[in-house]
């Protein structure tokens, strides 16, 4: 009714870029509650584990490529690295449509979420006189066939009021990595 959040909002340091003729927010806006139920962000963490040999390879894979925090922002895609910023979640993943559900006997929301890399990266525009544009986005991103992907059903109990309890239930769809 008024704006004002239902939760505190923390300014936090966010992670900064160096695209030239850009400027970059010190701090980023942080929900303090409630918790994320899914991966915000990308490292070398998540990436695929299956055997030592899929894990060295997916790990030289994203070498050239910038993982960071949530808020980590695009790269100007380099042939010597960095190619893009890799990213969890939002652009290809988080919680969409078809929605969630909701049991009010045991006051329980239900949402789908998947977890896929996309990247971020930005190019010159292949022709001046097409585009007044210093960067254009790229959409390529070789990775997508899968270094890490999982698809997963989160279940989130509000209780009394709303101080959710969070559990994870996992549906791994992660396939080998690929060049």
């Amino acid at each position: 009714e008024t704006g004002e959040p239902v939760w505190p909002i923390e300014e936090r340091p966010g992670p900064q870029g160096n695209v030239p003729g850009e400027w970059y927010s010190p701090t980023q806006p942080f929900p303090t509650r409630p918790p994320a139920y899914d991966r915000q962000g990308s490292s070398i963490d998540d990436l695929i584990d299956f055997t030592p040999e899929l894990r060295a390879e997916a790990v030289e894979l994203v070498s050239r490529y910038r993982l960071g925090p949530m808020f980590t922002p695009p790269v100007v895609s380099r042939a010597d690295g960095p190619i893009a910023t890799l990213g969890l979640g939002a652009g290809s993943g988080g919680t969409n449509w078809p929605g969630g559900g909701f049991d009010p006997e045991t006051r329980t929301v239900y949402v789908p979420s998947q977890a896929n890399f996309y990247s971020w990266e930005l190019i010159t525009p292949p022709d001046p006189e097409l585009s007044d544009k210093r960067y254009t986005a790229n959409a390529a991103c070789p990775l997508r066939s899968g270094i890490a992907a999982a698809s997963r059903a989160t279940a989130t109990h509000g209780g009394t009021g709303c101080s959710p309890r969070a559990a994870w239930v996992r549906f791994h769809s992660v396939r080998a990595a690929r060049r």
